[in-house]
């Protein structure tokens, strides 16, 4: 039952031999209403295109509604490090398309431990409601 669900999952989201990289652990300190800044730079890479996010990056982790999170809460262990990551595409960059930010998403998720299945669903998620939350007119 793995092989077909397996198969699904990468015919659905289209996935590239994307190869990311995260080298730092995440350091986050709580602000108000389920906001977060980094205390430390997070270093990572994607293709061998190496980033730095600077410390003090502010951050709201992932946009799960309270009803998802007994699923998958924003502040899971191995959400934080894609999840910001995410954010930062969205918000401070315009190095990538959306959809690439997506994949790059899906792919960090899957090498932090998430299952492809519940990937898939963050990786899906992010494509039907992460239109709100990026804008090309935060590139710097």
């Amino acid at each position: 039952m793995k092989k077909p669900a397996l198969l699904f999952t990468s015919f659905l989201c289209g996935c590239s031999n994307l190869h990311t990289e995260i080298y730092t652990d995440v350091c986050i300190k709580p602000l108000k209403a389920y906001t977060y800044l980094t205390c430390l730079d997070i270093d990572f890479t994607v293709d061998d295109q190496r980033f730095i996010i600077p410390k003090g990056f502010k951050t709201n982790l992932a946009s799960i509604p309270k009803i998802a999170w007994p699923i998958m809460a924003p502040a899971h262990s191995s959400l934080i490090r894609p999840a910001i990551i995410h954010d930062w595409f969205y918000r401070k960059t315009c190095d990538f398309t959306r959809k690439q930010a997506d994949l790059i998403f899906y792919h960090m998720l899957i090498n932090d431990g998430i299952p492809r299945y519940k990937a898939s669903v963050m990786y899906y998620s992010v494509r039907l409601f992460g239109w709100r939350f990026y804008s090309e007119e935060y590139c710097e």
